[in-house]
C-alpha cells in the first residue's frame, strides 16, 4: 500500500505532480512504441482529406472546399505540426497520439471531479490501456482530438455546474450548442 498513516505525503504527491505526470508518460509510450498497424496500409482517405484540409490552410489560410466537408480543427493542429515534420502523414499521427496522451489525464480530472481521485486513477489507467484508444492513436483522424476536447469540456462544465450551480452549466451549453 503506497499511502501510510506515517507518510500521507506519498498520496498527495501520487495525485498530484507524479501521478499524472506517470499516466500521461504511460500512456504517451503505448501510444508511441504500439506498432501503426493502420500505417501498413497507408492513409484512409478521411485522412487525405484532413491532409488537404491542411495543406490549403498552409497555402492560404483557409480551409479550401474540403473544409465543408469536415471540422477544420484537426487540420489546423496538423497544419500547426506540419513545419517541424514535413510530412502530413506523420504531423497527423503526432496530433493523434499527443491528444490521445492527453485523454487519460482529462478522464482523471473529470472522474476525480465527479467521484473521487481513485476512482479517476482507476478510469485514466483504464482510458490508458484501453485497445481502442491505442489503435487509433497513430491514426490520421480527429477522433482522439475530438474526444480528448470533449472530456475536457464535460470536466470544465462539471466544475462549473459545482462551484457556481446550474445557470453557468445552461449557459455552456448555450455557447457549445451555437
Amino acid at each position: 500500500m503506497i499511502y501510510s498513516k506515517e507518510r500521507p505525503w506519498i498520496k498527495d504527491r501520487f495525485f498530484s505532480e507524479w501521478g499524472l505526470m506517470s499516466l500521461f508518460l504511460l500512456a504517451w509510450g503505448l501510444y508511441t512504441f504500439y506498432p501503426f498497424k493502420f500505417s501498413e496500409g497507408g492513409i484512409s482517405a478521411d485522412g487525405v482529406t484532413y491532409a488537404h484540409i491542411s495543406k490549403n490552410i498552409l497555402l492560404d489560410g483557409s480551409p479550401g472546399w474540403q473544409g465543408t466537408w469536415a471540422a477544420p480543427f484537426f487540420s489546423v493542429l496538423m497544419a500547426a505540426v506540419y513545419p517541424l515534420v514535413g510530412n502530413f502523414v506523420v504531423a497527423g499521427m503526432l496530433v493523434s497520439k499527443v491528444m490521445t496522451a492527453l485523454l487519460p489525464l482529462a478522464v482523471y480530472l473529470l472522474a476525480k471531479e465527479v467521484f473521487n481521485p481513485r476512482i479517476g486513477l482507476f478510469a485514466a489507467v483504464l482510458t490508458a490501456v484501453h485497445p481502442h484508444f491505442t489503435f487509433i492513436s497513430g491514426m490520421v483522424e480527429p477522433e482522439a482530438t475530438y474526444t480528448t476536447l470533449q472530456v475536457f469540456a464535460l470536466w470544465a462544465m462539471w466544475r462549473a455546474f459545482k462551484s457556481s450551480g446550474q445557470r453557468s452549466v445552461v449557459s455552456d451549453q448555450l455557447v457549445q450548442n451555437s
